[in-house]
């Protein structure tokens, strides 16, 4: 057990949402915001229970709750637990994780949480881990998406039908709240909120158009709807207090606001915040549009308002300075190169870079080829091949023999969902998807998270672990290319579908790209700080594609004794300046395969040095390909990796150290 500098052991604590630790099995197959709801008045019941004795029990409450602390936070005082353990050990003594570790969290030395609490000011001030925060030092693991994750903090996406029915909330409370209090906030909430449908609708019948964060505000003021710095701090400390009048009130007035609803507004007044602080500050690292969204629930487009932050530091700047500023942050990742790019887009400085060397031996543990085509076919995954049959179909073959040849399981990494639909179509028409499930089993990654894509995991663990192996066709940037962990045979083989650039018809990457450009020429004119010289727009845009692939090509080796190949199978990474862009322990170890039957001699080859029983495997995978007449050969690894980081100051307020992890 660790212990403090007193010798006292350190006390730890998990957080996580009520979706990851809910252990009621009445109401945790819920959806998010319905879960959230339905746990909010269980727990309401149960204090009410509690206030008025055992008599007034019901069924309506939840058992698990408990108000003070409970068997569970006796059990997390002693040990350090993950979310797995925390939920299994709530079940075990009939105590909910959720609560029993925010029990924990006021006297907790070490605070586990993913990183968007910290980023995310509403959340950080829900969780109350402001205090927490200032003075600390914080860790991010996995940083490569610190950027995005701190954009999307400070950005707000909803369509009209829900501001509209949040509109709806506030007037009724505004009408018959339970104080006069409650009545004039939701009133003033609800003005906004009607203004700024009412432009929605105005907007959605004319041209689309992005405005700029000062144009739109003018734009705002003009229709009559009061967003300024001061408004918006007004109703920001509004909402606060109608939370704080229904908590005092008890069960007996709880807040009749959904859940998901109340968010909304809270995540709008944040975004707003962030718009229009310091007297509009940051409003030119905004834009502002309204697009047509297709609602997959209600099988129809509706008009949806984007108010997009460009610009990461306008969020992380909460977490790196002023008043909850951490004294020191770590940012961890195998894949945060280049530097410089990184301190220009989060606004810190790094001063002090480290680099570590691999710990493994990438010449004997790491097997990296480009299969730039199969006999006459190339293979270029480029917007313009990426459907032709004749591309996909050779592609198929590849992938088989390659299948054929790997003992274990193997990741396939295409760009997109609907590349991966394309090519599962394809490959099922022309027979080949059945011949490469007579080989290993297929998982495919569903679009977003949840219980879905947890059940496509498990499947695929159970299938690899057997002789035979199995495949996951997975998409670069979703679930499985992030955090999930395949040791040893999980995954002998990683198969790079290709470049994974951002749509260039996504009108947020768009505007990314022209907003860098924009910065480029600023900083030109008025040069301040050369470590904070921006990207300009096409860099950003494969800075992306590589952060992408480098962190789903790091799903090969996992720990000091792992090995595996990465097959890259596409002729532009023939191109130096394009293995110039993977990660640094595999670019030296990347070579060209003259053919297809050059690639698996040299797989096989590679497969019996590192592990003679892998034949064994490899050779019950053909007898199984034989039964099932597949073609004949044809004729034709960022993980445990080494460390770049910094150290640096923001104005003197956070240590920021980077450690890119090799």
């Amino acid at each position: 057990m660790m212990r403090n500098a007193q010798g006292l052991p350190l006390k730890m604590v998990v957080l996580g949402s009520r979706d990851q630790t809910c252990v009621n099995a009445k109401v945790n197959r819920l959806r998010s915001g319905e879960l959230n709801d339905k746990c909010r008045d269980m727990v309401a019941a149960a204090d009410h229970a509690d206030k008025f004795g055992a008599a007034a029990q019901s069924e309506h409450s939840c058992s698990y709750y408990r108000k003070g602390m409970g068997p569970l936070t006796t059990r997390i005082a002693q040990q350090p637990m993950d979310i797995e353990d925390l939920v299994a050990d709530g079940k075990a003594v009939n105590d909910c994780p959720y609560f029993a570790s925010r029990q924990m969290l006021p006297g907790a030395d070490i605070v586990f949480a993913p990183y968007n609490y910290l980023v995310d000011v509403a959340i950080r001030r829900s969780m109350k881990l402001d205090e927490h925060v200032r003075g600390s030092v914080v860790i991010v693991d996995e940083a490569h998406n610190i950027e995005g994750v701190a954009r999307d903090a400070a950005s707000f996406e909803r369509t009209v039908d829900v501001l509209m029915a949040a509109s709806k909330e506030f007037n009724a409370l505004a009408q018959q709240g339970p104080s006069e209090e409650v009545c004039e906030g939701s009133r003033q909430v609800c003005d906004v909120l009607r203004g700024l449908t009412t432009w929605i609708d105005d907007q959605a019948d004319k041209p689309a158009r992005v405005f700029r964060g000062p144009e739109v505000l003018a734009l705002w003021d003009g229709a009559g709807v009061c967003i300024n710095d001061e408004s918006v701090q007004t109703l920001v400390g509004v909402r606060a207090q109608m939370d704080e009048a229904f908590r005092l009130m008890g069960n007996s007035k709880k807040s009749p606001l959904s859940s998901a609803l109340a968010s909304t507004v809270d995540g709008l007044l944040q975004t707003l915040g962030f718009l229009t602080a310091e007297h509009g500050r940051f409003a030119r690292d905004f834009r502002v549009t309204v697009t047509q969204e297709f609602v997959v629930a209600k099988r129809r487009r509706e008009a949806q308002l984007n108010v997009w932050c460009l610009n990461p530091a306008v969020a992380f700047r909460t977490l790196a300075g002023g008043p909850h500023a951490a004294r020191s942050i770590v940012l961890t990742s195998g894949t945060l190169s280049p530097l410089p790019a990184l301190a220009s887009e989060l606004g810190v400085e790094f001063k002090h870079q480290l680099e570590l060397m691999h710990v493994v031996n990438v010449d004997k543990q790491v097997f990296a080829r480009v299969l730039p085509r199969v006999g006459r076919e190339l293979l270029d995954s480029s917007y313009k091949n990426a459907e032709r049959g004749e591309y996909v179909d050779a592609l198929g073959q590849a992938v088989l023999h390659i299948m054929r040849g790997v003992p274990g399981g193997v990741l396939l990494f295409a760009s997109s969902y609907a590349s991966v639909d394309r090519l599962q179509a394809r490959w099922t028409a022309t027979g080949v998807w059945a011949q490469m499930e007579a080989l290993k089993p297929i998982s495919v990654e569903p679009k977003g998270g949840g219980a879905e894509f947890d059940r496509a995991v498990a499947e695929y663990r159970r299938n690899a672990a057997t002789a035979a192996g199995a495949m996951f066709l997975a998409v670069f940037r979703g679930k499985l290319s992030e955090g999930i962990d395949f040791v040893d045979d999980m995954c002998r083989a990683v198969l790079v579908l290709g470049l994974p650039f951002p749509s260039v018809k996504d009108l947020k990457v768009a505007e990314k790209k022209q907003y860098q450009d924009e910065r480029v020429r600023a900083f030109a004119q008025a040069p301040k700080q050369q470590h904070l010289a921006p990207l300009s727009g096409n860099e950003w845009y494969v800075q992306q594609a590589y952060r992408a692939l480098n962190q789903a090509i790091g799903r090969v080796i996992r720990h000091v004794h792992d090995y595996g190949c990465i097959v890259f199978l596409d002729q532009r990474f023939m191109q130096r300046d394009v293995v110039e862009g993977l990660s640094k322990w595999v670019r030296g170890a990347v070579r060209p395969a003259g053919s297809l039957g050059e690639l698996m001699d040299g797989m096989e080859d590679f497969f019996k040095d590192r592990r003679p029983a892998a034949m064994a495997a490899v050779a019950a995978v053909a007898a199984v390909a034989a039964v099932a007449a597949a073609p004949a050969r044809a004729s034709e690894a960022d993980v445990a990796t080494a460390s770049e980081g910094s150290a640096a100051e923001d104005d003197g307020d956070s240590d920021v150290v980077l450690v890119e992890e090799m």
